[in-house]
């Protein structure tokens, strides 16, 4: 419903009254304009454009009643010209006359003599004051409560304040941009962390990690390395000394002898590093008395604490396995999927499948037998409490469509946490869009459309649909 229709209907005999155009149609915009705003604010219940749009309105009206008011005097002084009666009578009637002061009050003349009259009066209204401590404290409280009434910010007329509204706009475009260029620089700086991340790990594509090993006092770590790898994995031909650019212990030695530190083994060529890590699994002794040794890829602080937390995803139940190959993180659902990962969201994304406890739930897309799809499992999210499946058609493959379409079915329980599942849509909307393919979207979403204005997440997730 628009504004001018929440405000007043008037009929058009209302409209012609003498003044409407002078006097009301003035506030009424004003009031319209002010109430508009209040809407694009989101109708708050307080604060300064509450107030305002609440003045304006009062005012529109007041002029309403006001006009109101004259057009009943005249039509009544009309009346009574047309029945010939007395018309001077009825304009008394209407503009009484100012009254002048009187020189006396009850009787007395001299100002003694009234000054008199008002302390006796004064006198007695000041003994019917109660003097009963509970109705003193009961006048004070009201007291406090009117002062306190009076501290309420004064109204701002409406008119400075539509003077301010450019300027205020003009401030508002200022910080928009201002939130756009602080959004785009944040978006550089992800970007660079994220290159640099690949640089650094890239620079260690010749090494890997040795856990396991005994620290021995005034070891050499070189030759540590090498016998070890050598006796526990039998390499046919050995690992020579030149094949190392460089071996030595990770991190400070611990104190009362601890946990033996890792030996980080940097190799002179990746093809040496890669014919020994592809025989880790014979660092595994089958007998009982050798120390377990594993062999672990040299990743960044980064990479290494997102593979610790899907690995204990992994414990937990959540997904079946996670790995890294040549520094890329990649993890295996529970339907046996493999998807790589670069952020905490998405390995939640893909965790915690649907549990065999769970009766029925699911997604599901019905396709005829003549067309001819292709699957994207890593669009797809088989979670506990969120699901989804996206095919693609290909161009041409229906109605000789010039661009690639993908279908997705999604479900969102009303449970699920608003802002994850609008962060998944965008991603996968921002690829498909990446791909230069529309997409057709469905599903139970479990949102009120009719409730953008009141409930922010609905508005988020209309907003991530034109992302």
């Amino acid at each position: 419903m628009s504004s001018s229709q929440q405000l007043h209907h008037f009929n058009e005999e209302e409209r012609t009254t003498p003044g409407w155009n002078t006097e009301v149609c003035p506030q009424r915009n004003t009031a319209i304009f002010w109430h508009n705003i209040w809407c694009d604010y989101k109708r708050p219940r307080g604060g300064i454009v509450y107030e305002i749009m609440k003045d304006t309105w009062c005012k529109y009206h007041y002029t309403v009643r006001a006009l109101r008011e004259d057009e009943m005097r005249r039509r009544s002084l009309a009346s009574k010209l047309d029945n010939h009666d007395d018309i001077w009578r009825e304009v008394k009637h209407l503009r009484p006359q100012h009254r002048v002061t009187p020189s006396s009050m009850d009787n007395p003349h001299e100002k003694a003599d009234i000054a008199e009259l008002f302390a006796g009066e004064f006198e007695s209204l000041y003994r019917s004051t109660p003097t009963d401590p509970t109705e003193l404290q009961n006048l004070i409280n009201e007291l406090k409560q009117s002062s306190m009434s009076m501290l309420v910010p004064q109204k701002f007329d409406a008119a400075m304040l539509s003077s301010c509204l450019p300027r205020m706009k003009k401030e508002n475009q200022v910080i928009k941009q201002k939130d756009e260029r602080i959004s785009s620089l944040e978006h550089r700086v992800a970007s660079l962390e994220s290159a640099m991340d690949d640089h650094e790990q890239y620079l260690r594509c010749n090494s890997f990690r040795l856990s396991g090993v005994a620290e021995l006092p005034n070891e050499d770590p070189p030759d540590v390395g090498l016998t070890t790898l050598n006796t526990r994995m039998k390499l046919d031909p050995p690992l020579v000394a030149s094949e190392l650019n460089r071996t030595h212990r990770v991190g400070p030695k611990a104190k009362g002898g601890g946990k033996h530190r890792s030996l980080l083994i940097k190799f002179a060529t990746y093809r040496s590093r890669k014919r020994v890590f592809t025989q880790k699994k014979q660092l595994w002794s089958e007998d009982q008395s050798d120390a377990r040794l594993f062999l672990n890829e040299d990743l960044t602080k980064r990479r290494s604490e997102l593979l610790w937390k899907a690995r204990k995803l992994k414990k937990e139940g959540r997904i079946c396995d996670a790995w890294s190959s040549d520094g890329k993180l990649l993890l295996k659902t529970m339907n046996n999927v493999i998807h790589p990962f670069h952020s905490i969201e998405e390995i939640m994304l893909r965790a915690s499948p649907l549990s065999e406890k769970t009766c029925g739930g699911g997604v599901s897309i019905f396709i005829r037998d003549n067309l001819r799809i292709l699957e994207h499992p890593e669009l797809s999210v088989c979670h506990d409490s969120f699901e989804s499946i996206f095919i693609e058609l290909p161009k041409g493959s229906i109605l000789n469509y010039k661009k690639a379409l993908f279908i997705g079915v999604v479900y969102r329980p009303p449970q699920y946490n608003h802002d994850a599942f609008n962060n998944y849509l965008v991603n996968i909307l921002q690829t498909i869009r990446s791909a230069g393919a529309n997409c057709m979207l469905m599903g139970d979403f479990n949102y009120d459309l009719l409730s953008t204005d009141s409930h922010a997440p609905t508005h988020d997730f209309l907003e991530s649909l034109y992302c």
